[in-house]
């Protein structure tokens, strides 16, 4: 896979993680955590787990990718500022800056 590919399932993967922080707070998207396991949500330093939402690995699949590429991605738009994980990063949201990348693409 070239490095143009992989730039765009990034940018797909990072669309969907702010399109479904939209759906479950459209007021402040960047409140919603995603565990890359199951859907998650940091709530007085732990996370809830909801067995019935989707996860970081979940919404990966549905753009055909897998844990690896779904950890590649997290760990890029990390170090860009776009995400900010938690939690060995385990755990992540989308940050204001990755929310304006979004607005730009």
């Amino acid at each position: 896979m070239g490095m143009r590919q992989e730039l765009q399932d990034g940018n797909d993967y990072l669309s969907l993680i702010y399109d479904t922080a939209k759906e479950h707070n459209p007021v402040s998207p960047g409140s919603i955590w995603f565990g890359l396991s199951k859907y998650g949500k940091l709530k007085n330093g732990k996370v809830e787990i909801d067995e019935t939402e989707s996860g970081g690995y979940i919404l990966g699949e549905q753009l055909g990718l897998d844990k690896d590429q779904v950890d590649a991605i997290v760990k890029y738009f990390h170090e860009r500022g776009y995400l900010n994980a938690t939690l060995g990063m385990k755990t992540f949201r989308i940050t204001n800056e990755g929310q304006n990348y979004i607005g730009g693409l």
